[in-house]
């Protein structure tokens, strides 16, 4: 952003009908009406299934309760005193909801996100999602990142199917938290799992409380008004993408077999995004109704490959004679705006950014010619954002030089 666009933004956040925001993807900044704001963002929160409108700030008394129930545990050696410090709640406040607008759909629809840092449930959530993220770590059909992403489809020989992704529609606000609980308690306690191991003597019913205190008694608030999400979890909550997981990856095993039978031949999901290959085209409706029958709170869209191609997460992945190739995908969000070279930033960043995009470009472009035309693009990305040329060229030629040495001294030493 120039200096002539950065006072602009300033003078327009002087006028009190405009809420100034980013875009839900993407760099763009988005302009709105601030009372069409307020319309979409209340009737998100109309749901009563969902929300519920509270007489005023529990966080006080919500604090005190946790921090006396964290005390207990602490006294009975439940949990140490390291996770005592961690999860105690102190100074807290409410969550604060905010919108961001989907500008590439239609009636640019607003993704709600409630800004969780501060609130007196934050540590015990951040807590339990690393307990339980060891429960997903055999989890065969979720993606850690993209790169994981491009390494499992290069592995695949001979798979002339035809690319489906599948996408869940709002998935973290229609999480059945009781359900998702009970999903867990099963894994934790029903099984012999080496997370209860670092629960010590935690009960049951006390993992659930835990729990409820991180989902249902997480408060926000919103236009001068406080709410409870009663359903659902909250995008912004460190809990979100790993009970999203456990919730969808019980169907995936649940069904495995069933979609094996339909046609599928792969299957990779990261949080809410689907990566499939089925044995034909004619499979795909059929499979997309059966995805639709899993639970009554899961709604898929599907997207399928056009000239065999087809983009998922920030790969785009081309079938070419059985053999998949793998590039980087820019959605039409994309802005091209980074880091500027003339910003009040010290320079190493910027360098370590340049080295950041080129190792994305090699880990994710499978051979050397989609390598190469996406440096071109980079380079070109970064000239627009008054990266010098020579400071471009001369990380782009060490970057190579180190890769390409790399290269053949491995392929030496395979010899």
């Amino acid at each position: 952003m120039n200096q002539d666009e950065h006072e602009a933004l300033n003078r327009l956040s002087e006028n009190k009908n405009i809420i100034i925001t980013k875009a839900d993807k993407g760099n763009a900044i988005v302009l709105q009406n601030r009372n069409d704001y307020f319309e979409k963002m209340f009737k998100l929160i109309e749901d009563k299934t969902k929300f519920e409108c509270l007489e005023d700030d529990p966080t006080l008394e919500r604090e005190s309760k946790l921090k006396d129930f964290l005390k207990r545990l602490l006294d009975k050696g439940t949990i140490s005193q390291q996770v005592y410090d961690k999860t105690r709640p102190m100074g807290s406040k409410a969550g604060s909801l905010y919108g961001l607008p989907k500008v590439h759909k239609e009636g640019f629809p607003m993704r709600p996100i409630i800004s969780s840092i501060g609130t007196y449930n934050y540590g015990l959530a951040k807590w339990l999602d690393s307990i339980i993220k060891a429960l997903l770590d055999n989890d065969k059909f979720m993606l850690k990142d993209s790169f994981e992403f491009v390494n499992n489809i290069s592995n695949l020989k001979n798979k002339n199917g035809f690319m489906v992704s599948f996408d869940v529609e709002s998935l973290f606000t229609n999480i059945p938290v009781d359900e998702t609980i009970d999903l867990l308690v099963k894994m934790m306690y029903k099984k012999k799992s080496k997370s209860t191991d670092l629960f010590h003597g935690l009960k049951e019913l006390e993992f659930r409380k835990m729990m409820n205190y991180c989902t249902k008694m997480s408060h926000f608030q919103f236009g001068g008004l406080y709410f409870d999400q009663i359903d659902g979890v909250a995008m912004g909550s460190p809990l979100a993408p790993t009970l999203a997981s456990v919730f969808v990856s019980h169907f995936e095993n649940k069904f495995h077999e069933q979609l094996k039978e339909l046609g599928v031949d792969f299957w990779a999901r990261y949080v809410d995004d689907i990566f499939a290959i089925i044995k034909d085209k004619s499979k795909a409706e059929s499979i997309l109704n059966f995805l639709n029958n899993w639970h009554k709170n899961l709604r898929f869209t599907t997207e399928v490959e056009v000239k065999k191609k087809l983009p998922f997460l920030d790969v785009l992945v081309e079938n070419k004679s059985c053999e998949f190739r793998t590039t980087i995908y820019r959605k039409k969000t994309y802005t091209g705006v980074l880091l500027n070279w003339n910003s009040l930033t010290a320079r190493k960043y910027k360098i370590n950014l340049i080295k950041c995009l080129l190792d994305r470009i090699w880990k994710i472009c499978t051979d050397y010619e989609l390598i190469n035309i996406e440096i071109l693009k980079i380079k070109q990305i970064l000239l627009n954002n008054d990266y010098p040329i020579k400071v471009i060229d001369d990380e782009i030629l060490d970057f190579l030089n180190k890769k390409y040495k790399k290269d053949i001294a491995q392929k030496e030493k395979k010899r």
